[in-house]
């Protein structure tokens, strides 16, 4: 059979199922108070298109290693054929994958907007939702490396939509293979963008479920939301365009300005310019259109549930600068790097700043997005759990309500508002030791050292907002102190008289 039939039967069965599970969200969403009867009733719905869903993403497959493009490149430029070994992983990674990335999404949506439905019910939801994604996200991971050796790189950056159908295709000049349709009609959307937007959207929902747990509504931050992330975006193409305005832009169209498409976003000028206007626009909402429960929030504890999960946001949006074959460092030995995937080593031989040329097999740039990633990824969770979570436990008031010698460490790192601090102090750090490993190619200035400069200010930041904070909450927020205690006391004497 012609691979064209499997692509057009995978792309229709797999847009089903995907609309099978949008009509499922919308009917839900609009009857927020549903019961598990309700759910029920529609479960053949959920099911068909998982089934949908699936057998979409195995067409799909098929048909790439039925393509006769596909079959002579494997065969002839690369001599050699796919074994069973890696059909094992192309095939077990894409169903267990298609899989546990619908029901996550299915109990994502249930978690977010179904909790009266679930009741006591919801914890086991949450636990389920996270080991989904985990689960989707490896069994991802081993799909791609069970393709690896057969895929063409630089790996497609972009997805085309127009009159050559729909095409994985890359903006990597020089690489012929899958260029971008210049004739005819059609848009494309960058893997870069998708990354970034990704991150945000977890940040939004990390964020949101936070305030539901501590106020009891959806939705308090979703207007914020709405603002900062353009505002993020105009910020990191702005602190880009100033960083690099004489060894860029300087002689150059202006136009080029608002071509973001293939990077040139600095994640520094997003967060800072992004925060800004979160933190005014809910300071305005709060004093000046007094709306409520805007006016009874603790906006000193929102700081510490919003601005670290930025941290997560950048760990995501990192894979659109591998994507883009964009900032990295220098060449290395791959002796030290074995342990990557496949698909990524082979990826990172390729290099944006480096058109006319390919690293032979026995080097990769060093790949500072997968370094990054993953010390934003630690910070997150150093700074959530270690901080606003732990060292809170360990502080202690004596009997006039004043905190106890021991405690001042402990309170100065984790009382309310800190988080935005211990963010900038983390990520100018980790900025400020992964900067001099750049490729020279992808940094900022005229002298190089713009985003340096701009770490060091960062931390400085940091450690002067948390003196701020803490001074604030010591000598101003007695009363919020003594109040937060005195809670404690009677809801310890309530559950012992009960």
């Amino acid at each position: 059979m012609n691979y064209r039939v499997f692509e057009i039967i995978g792309i229709i069965t797999l847009l089903l199922g995907i609309g099978l599970f949008c009509h499922l969200a919308y009917f839900f969403y609009k009857k927020p108070d549903s019961t598990l009867d309700d759910i029920k009733k529609k479960k053949y719905f959920y099911f068909g298109g998982l089934l949908s869903y699936l057998v979409g993403w195995i067409l799909l497959v098929v048909q790439f290693y039925l393509n006769p493009e596909n079959i002579e490149y494997i065969s002839n430029d690369l001599s050699t054929s796919v074994d069973g070994l890696h059909y094992f992983m192309l095939y077990f990674g894409v169903i267990i994958f298609a899989i546990f990335s619908y029901l996550f999404a299915g109990l994502f949506f249930s978690f977010y907007f179904l909790k009266k439905a679930l009741g006591d019910k919801t914890r086991k939801v949450g636990i389920f939702t996270f080991v989904t994604l985990g689960i989707s996200i490896i069994t991802l991971f081993i799909f791609f490396e069970g393709g690896a050796p057969f895929l063409r790189y630089p790996l497609a950056n972009r997805i085309y939509f127009g009159s050559y159908g729909i095409r994985l295709v890359t903006a990597y000049i020089g690489k012929s293979w899958s260029p971008i349709p210049s004739d005819g009609w059609g848009f494309t959307i960058t893997f870069y963008a998708l990354f970034i937007l990704s991150g945000a959207l977890s940040v939004l929902w990390i964020c949101d479920h936070q305030l539901y747990k501590k106020y009891g509504q959806h939705g308090l931050i979703s207007t914020c939301f709405l603002i900062a992330f353009p505002c993020g975006i105009i910020g990191a193409r702005a602190w880009y365009v100033v960083g690099n305005w004489e060894r860029e832009f300087a002689n150059d169209d202006w136009t080029q300005i608002f071509m973001i498409s293939d990077g040139g976003l600095t994640i520094i000028g997003g967060a800072v310019f992004g925060i800004i206007a979160g933190v005014l626009y809910m300071v305005l909402i709060k004093y000046k259109a007094h709306r409520d429960p805007y006016t009874k929030m603790n906006y000193l504890e929102m700081i510490d549930f919003i601005v670290p999960t930025i941290l997560l946001a950048q760990a995501v949006g990192r894979w659109g600068n591998f994507m883009n074959n964009e900032v990295h460092g220098n060449a290395v030995d791959i002796s030290s790097w074995e342990w990557l995937p496949l698909w990524i080593k082979n990826n990172m031989r390729y290099s944006s700043a480096h058109k006319g040329s390919v690293l032979d097999s026995s080097q990769i740039y060093l790949p500072l997005f997968l370094i990054e990633s993953m010390l934003n990824l630690l910070g997150y969770f150093v700074i959530e759990f270690g901080a606003r979570v732990g060292l809170k436990r360990l502080v202690r008031y004596d009997e006039n309500n004043k905190l106890k010698g021991y405690s001042y460490l402990p309170y100065f790192v984790s009382c309310d508002g800190q988080g935005c601090g211990l963010y900038l102090i983390w990520y100018g750090t980790v900025r400020y030791f992964l900067e001099p490993l750049r490729d020279t190619n992808f940094n900022m200035g005229v002298d190089n050292n713009w985003s340096e400069i701009n770490s060091l200010i960062m931390i400085g930041e940091g450690v002067l907002l948390m003196g701020l904070i803490c001074g604030w909450n010591v000598f101003a927020k007695k009363k919020h102190i003594s109040y937060d205690i005195s809670n404690k006391i009677n809801n310890k004497d309530k559950k012992e008289n009960a």
